[in-house]
């Protein structure tokens, strides 16, 4: 049975700031433990698959290339919801990633420290991607200690899944009553570089429709 039949119950929190930071390479991003669900190195991920982001009522990506230093929209919706994930373009190297989520007319902005130019930021909660088939990777491995105080590296061994909102095991999701913008941006502009998809971003959101 899919845990994604099941709606999330919360509790729900108010400021994006205090979801998890990852820094992670694009191909250990997944939507799935299925082998056949591509991870975020290719379009399918984002859009077009079964378990691709768009799949998730409110959810939307992106395609073109970050301006360096530069904030680009990556979600505009009115209405309420709950956010649950942000996943962002790949840099070309080593860099410094902002993010300005605005819940219903508030504006909180914070910032994660990524890696090289196959790697992403994933804002929000995710877990290994065989957590409950092998208890020797119920957790995460960090690949290094945090280069920022904030930002987690992902151990490329152990897969992140991005669980989507409607998912039980997360522990919380952040509530939105009348609309929210994500916009994100790198202080050096994207690159696809070294990652096909590499100009790819996206919101993973709940809409209230």
């Amino acid at each position: 049975m899919s845990f994604n039949m099941f709606p999330s119950r919360g509790p729900w929190i108010g400021d994006p700031r205090r979801l998890p930071r990852v820094n992670a390479e694009a191909a250990d991003i997944v939507r799935s433990y299925s082998a056949a669900v591509a991870d975020s190195s290719s379009s399918t991920f984002f859009t077009g698959a079964l378990g691709s982001i768009d799949r998730i009522p409110g959810s939307a990506t992106t395609n073109t290339a970050f301006t360096a230093d530069t904030y680009k929209t990556l979600l505009s919706y009115t209405g309420s919801g709950l956010l649950c994930n942000i996943v962002s373009a790949a840099a070309a190297a080593a860099d410094t990633f902002t993010f300005r989520v605005t819940l219903d007319g508030v504006a909180y902005t914070f910032t994660a420290v990524g890696g090289s130019n196959t790697e992403r930021i994933v804002i929000g909660w995710g877990m290994p991607q065989d957590a409950y088939h092998a208890g020797t990777i119920y957790g995460f491995q960090n690949a290094a200690a945090s280069t920022d105080g904030f930002t987690a590296k992902n151990n490329s061994s152990h897969d992140f899944v991005l669980l989507g909102p409607q998912d039980p095991r997360i522990p919380f999701l952040v509530a939105f009553e009348r609309s929210i913008l994500v916009e994100a941006k790198i202080l050096g502009g994207s690159s696809a570089n070294g990652l096909t998809e590499g100009h790819r971003a996206g919101v993973v959101m709940l809409a209230n429709t």
